[in-house]
C-alpha cells in the first residue's frame, strides 16, 4: 500500500479490514519496523512479483509529490512504480483509490496513474463501505456486475420486426442451452423461472398476437420463430438429465400443445 501521511488514518482502517477480511496485505505499520531501512522496504515489496496488487492512495498530497519528485517516500514509490504503469496498458496491478477531487470533478491522481481507472473512496462522495467492497470485489476478482450470456443475433432479415415475446423466448433458450455446458443447475433455474413464465406469458397473449393476422397462412407465419425456439427447448429438456422435475417438464408440454 502506498500512501502519503496526509492519510495515515485511511490507509490503517483500510489495512485492518482488508486483513480482517482474508486479503493478505503488507502495510509498514505492521511490516516496517523503527530502525530498518525505508527506501529498502519500498523497492522490496514494489518490485516483488508475488504481490498481486500495489493499492495507492490517491489525494492532492500525494499527486504533488509524485509529480515534483521531491525526494519523499512517496516520490521514491511512485519513481518505482512508473515503468510498470506506463510499461503496459494491460498491467492491471496498480489500483489507485481516488480521495480528492478538483473543482471540474475530476478525481486528483498522479500523473503516471492518469490513464488507470480508479476506485472512489472519497467519503464525501460514497460510503466508505461501498468503496471498499469494490475494492475487495476487484481483488477477489467478483465484480457487482458480470457479462450476462450472449444472446441471439436480431433477424435483420424479416419481413417485419421481430415480436419481443418471441425474441424474448429465444434468448432464455439460448442461455439455458449455454449453461448446460457449464452449469446445469443454473440451466435447470432458468427454464423454471425465466423461460416457462416467458413462454406462459407469450401463449396468454396470443390471440392479440394474431389479431391483425387474417388468414391461418399468416398466422402460421407469426408462430413458425417460436415453434422452433420450442422445438430446440424440447430437445435439451428431453436429452438432458438436468431437467428432472417432472411438473416443470409437464408444465412445458402443456403449454406447447
Amino acid at each position: 500500500m502506498s500512501y502519503s501521511h496526509t492519510q495515515q488514518e485511511l490507509a490503517t482502517a483500510l489495512a485492518k479490514d482488508l486483513q480482517n477480511n482474508g486479503i493478505s496485505t503488507i502495510f509498514d505499520g505492521w511490516d516496517l519496523p523503527a530502525g530498518y531501512d525505508l527506501d529498502h522496504f519500498m523497492e522490496q515489496n514494489l518490485k516483488d512479483s508475488s504481490i498481486d496488487y500495489i493499492i495507492v492512495l490517491c489525494d492532492q498530497d500525494y499527486k504533488n509529490k509524485a509529480d515534483k519528485k521531491d525526494g519523499s517516500g512517496v516520490s521514491t514509490e511512485s519513481t518505482i512504480m512508473t515503468p510498470e504503469a506506463y510499461g503496459s496498458i494491460t498491467s492491471s496491478r496498480i489500483i489507485p483509490l481516488a480521495i480528492d477531487f478538483n473543482s471540474e470533478n475530476k478525481a486528483v491522481v498522479p500523473t503516471f496513474l492518469a490513464t488507470k481507472k480508479y476506485i472512489n473512496f472519497n467519503s464525501k462522495r460514497r460510503p466508505y463501505n461501498e468503496s471498499l467492497e469494490e475494492l475487495e470485489r476487484r481483488i477477489y476478482g467478483e465484480p457487482v456486475l458480470k457479462r450476462p450470456p450472449l444472446g441471439l443475433e436480431p433477424n435483420f432479415t424479416a419481413a417485419e420486426p421481430q415480436d419481443d415475446g418471441i425474441r424474448k423466448i429465444q434468448n432464455i433458450s439460448f442461455q439455458i442451452e449455454n449453461a448446460l455446458m457449464g452449469n446445469p443447475l443454473m440451466a435447470q433455474d432458468q427454464f423454471k423461472t425465466a423461460y416457462l413464465p416467458a413462454l406462459q406469458a407469450f401463449l396468454t397473449d396470443w390471440d392479440k398476437q394474431c389479431a391483425g393476422k387474417k388468414t391461418i397462412a399468416e398466422q402460421v407465419n407469426a408462430a413458425a420463430p417460436v415453434l422452433k425456439s420450442l422445438q430446440k427447448t424440447f430437445h435439451l429438456v428431453y436429452n438432458d438429465t438436468a431437467f428432472d422435475n417432472l411438473d416443470d417438464v409437464l408444465l412445458f408440454l402443456n403449454l406447447m400443445i
